[in-house]
Parts: C-alpha cells; sequence; structure tokens
C-alpha cells in the first residue's frame, strides 16, 4: 500500500473514533466524558503508534480536530493527547539539533496546548535560527507569567505582523495573565516591530498611561511608528495628545497629516475647530480637505456655527467635499 492510501486510511481510523467517543457526544456528565475519554484513548492505543507514520498522522488528525473544536471537545482532545504519551516524543525533540525535527515539536505541541517548561523554552529566544526564536516567544506568553514579556528588550530579528496578530490572540485567550504595562517597549530604540506591538496592546487593554510615551514618540520615532502613535491617542480620545498633534501637523507628510486629523476628530473636544477650518481652507489635496471636514463634523454640535458659515461661503471642490461630509452631523 503507498504512504499516501495509509494515510488516507488511517486518518479515516482515527477520525471515526474521534467522532464517536468524543466529537458527537451529547452528554459531557465527569462519568460520561471519562468513559468517552478512556475507549478512545484505549482504542487509539491499539494502533501502532510506535511508527512514526501512524504516529505522526494521529498527531495531525488531533491538531485538525482541535482546530476545528472549541469548549469540551477543544480540552478532551489535549487530554487523549497527553494520555497517548504522544508529548514526550515532541517534548524531547523541542532541543533537536534538527531545524526540521525541533520545529515540527513545537508547532505539535503549541497546537496541542502543551505547556513547555520556562527553562527549557528560555534558551530558545535566542535561537540562531529565527522561526524558532518566534515559536518560543509564542510559548511564553501562551503559557508563561508577566515576567515572560521581558523577552521584548531582546528582540532584535522582524516582529512580524502574523506574529503580533498571535500573541494578541493567545493574550486575549488568558483571563488570568497578568498583562504588563506596555508603555515601557514604547520607546524608539526597541525594535519598530515590538514598539508597534506594544501600541497596540496599550490601546486593547486601554492602558492611558502610556499616553505621555505615545506623546514623545511624535517627537522621536520612524514615520510609521509616528503614524501609529497618532492612532493610538486618536482611540485613546486623549485630550492632553492635541496640541501636540496640532504642532506636528505642518512639518509632517500627507499620510501622517491624514492620521493627525483623524485623531482630532475622534477626540472631538472641540478647542481644535478653527484649526480643522483654516486646514480646509488652505489645503491643495482632496484627502486633506474630505479628512478636515469629517473631522470638524465629529466635533458635533461645538462646530455648528462653523460648518453653517462654510456651507453658505462654498463654492467649486469645497462644496462638493462639504455636501458628501456634512450627513454625519445629525447623529450629533
Amino acid at each position: 500500500m503507498k504512504k499516501e492510501q495509509r494515510e488516507a486510511l488511517l486518518s479515516q481510523q482515527i477520525d471515526q473514533v474521534l467522532t464517536e467517543q468524543i466529537i458527537a457526544r451529547t452528554d459531557w456528565s465527569q462519568h460520561n466524558a471519562d468513559v468517552g475519554l478512556l475507549s478512545c484513548v484505549q482504542q487509539l492505543r491499539s494502533l501502532p503508534l510506535r511508527q512514526p507514520l501512524v504516529r505522526d498522522v494521529l498527531a495531525k488528525r488531533l491538531i485538525h480536530n482541535k482546530h476545528n473544536f472549541s469548549g469540551e471537545i477543544n480540552e478532551m482532545l489535549t487530554r487523549v493527547y497527553l494520555m497517548l504519551g504522544l508529548h514526550k516524543e515532541s517534548l524531547a525533540d523541542v532541543v533537536s539539533k534538527h531545524r526540521k525535527v525541533r520545529l515540527a515539536a513545537m508547532h505539535e505541541l503549541y497546537m496541542m496546548d502543551i505547556k513547555v517548561d520556562e527553562s527549557i523554552v528560555q534558551p530558545l529566544l535566542f535561537h540562531k535560527d529565527e522561526l524558532t526564536r518566534k515559536y518560543a516567544r509564542c510559548f511564553l506568553i501562551k503559557h508563561a507569567p508577566s515576567a515572560s514579556f521581558e523577552f521584548l528588550d531582546q528582540v532584535k530579528d522582524q516582529f512580524l505582523p502574523w506574529e503580533q496578530y498571535e500573541l494578541h490572540a493567545i493574550m486575549a485567550r488568558r483571563d488570568c495573565l497578568d498583562v504588563p504595562l506596555f508603555a515601557q517597549w514604547i520607546r524608539s530604540d526597541l525594535n519598530p516591530g515590538v514598539v508597534s506591538f506594544s501600541i497596540k496592546m496599550a490601546v486593547h487593554f486601554k492602558q492611558h498611561d502610556a499616553i505621555p510615551v505615545l506623546i514623545r514618540l511624535l517627537e522621536e520615532g520612524s514615520q510609521e511608528l509616528r503614524k501609529e502613535a497618532i492612532v493610538a491617542l486618536g482611540r485613546f480620545k486623549s485630550l492632553e495628545a492635541e496640541e501636540a498633534l496640532v504642532l506636528r501637523y505642518a512639518s509632517e507628510s500627507i499620510p501622517v497629516k491624514l492620521e493627525i486629523l483623524k485623531a482630532l476628530g475622534r477626540i472631538a473636544s472641540g478647542r481644535c475647530i478653527h484649526f480643522l477650518a483654516n486646514v480646509f481652507y488652505g489645503a491643495t489635496s482632496v484627502d486633506i480637505k474630505k479628512s478636515a471636514m469629517r473631522s470638524l463634523v465629529e466635533q458635533g454640535r461645538q462646530a455648528a456655527s462653523v460648518i453653517e458659515d462654510m456651507i453658505a461661503e462654498a463654492k467649486g471642490i469645497d462644496k462638493l467635499v462639504i455636501q458628501q461630509s456634512i450627513h454625519p452631523i445629525s447623529k450629533h
């Protein structure tokens, strides 16, 4: 029998056991759950698990089904994995010198929600292989206490968006996680990916203590980090950031100017009405005009008289932009 055919047959056999004993089970009382679990493990142990192909197919089917189900089923599949002892080989392989073996083991343990001792993971944060370092970071956030966030100080390689997303998702699922103050990693001397991630996390966890360092980043950061800081300040509706945003406006590029205008619209204190009107009249860019006008509208009733005067005087492109922006004013 060809390898592909054997894998397909094994997958079908394994899925049938998992479905009958765990996935299709409707009665999740403690007794019935334990009976189903033991029956499942007993049937799967009848497979020749010492054969690498059989063991790998079983692990893949457990991962596949765990990915597709949540709650009790998800937890039971992890228990099946542990009771079969599949984790032992992978835990040993985490420190393998062979990249393919090491990464496969890390992926399997990560997907099956198996905790790896921090003493094993910590050295992997400095491994020469970039993907190994990335997996190690995910393991620490997934299972370790807040002190493990200290690795953010040491990140030298690219902290890619997919990794940031994965870490964010892990943190969102860990209700008991002691979330650190991310302001400590919002510094222009750190890895830009780490700073970007920390800005997003500060906003997500509503850490208003980050506002002063975000304002400081407007003077120190790269254009991309300045944009992210501006977006964050807008989402915080930071009144204390308004003056800094207005002062930065003239020296910034159009993409950053647009973010400043949007942020002033979100803050909507009413103190920047004349600034926004002047930006509208002085702009040659239609995008700038639109953004300034929309932010004026967001000021609500405080800007009503100014907007009425602008409507009365508007001609040409200004009139068109105002007409397209004016409808949201009815919501205030």
